[in-house]
């Protein structure tokens, strides 16, 4: 037996009620509204699910993509590895005499053109060469300061 206060068998039932005229409409309005409401949920569910697929795909092509420029790139390094070992071939004094021999170059004397002499100086040369240059050098800013036209040649 429940002994709760307002649990007796008496008690007012609450509800719509429902005319003969207006039951079946709003019975319909009901079922249109659950409808709906389950539609609804079914397009958001198919957004986000297409949605989901979309990026799916955006990614895995990113990913493609990414390993394509990875494989150039490692391609790229090997080539210049190559060219590398391919340059100190044949920069060797072998290399070159095979080649002198392939294509039969006798070597020639320099020419004047062609020679250049390298002069290598002292440090007491070098010393007396900035003094000339210093000397000279004041002399030529002497000179621009008295003769303000001497400027304009």
């Amino acid at each position: 037996m429940n002994i709760q206060p307002g649990s007796s068998g008496t008690r007012k039932k609450t509800g719509r009620r429902t005319s003969d005229h207006g039951g079946g409409f709003d019975a319909l309005c009901g079922l249109f509204a659950s409808i709906g409401q389950v539609a609804l949920i079914i397009i958001l569910f198919g957004a986000l699910f297409y949605t989901y697929i979309k990026l799916d795909q955006e990614i895995n092509g990113a990913d493609a993509e990414i390993r394509r420029i990875n494989e150039e790139c490692a391609s790229v390094e090997r080539e210049i590895a190559m060219l590398k070992n391919r340059r100190d071939d044949c920069s060797t004094l072998l290399y070159i005499q095979q080649q002198i021999a392939r294509f039969d170059l006798g070597l020639k004397y320099v020419t004047q053109e062609q020679q250049q002499d390298i002069h290598l100086y002292s440090n007491a040369q070098l010393a007396q060469m900035r003094r000339y240059r210093m000397t000279s050098g004041q002399v030529a800013m002497d000179n621009n300061r008295r003769n303000p036209q001497a400027e304009i040649r």
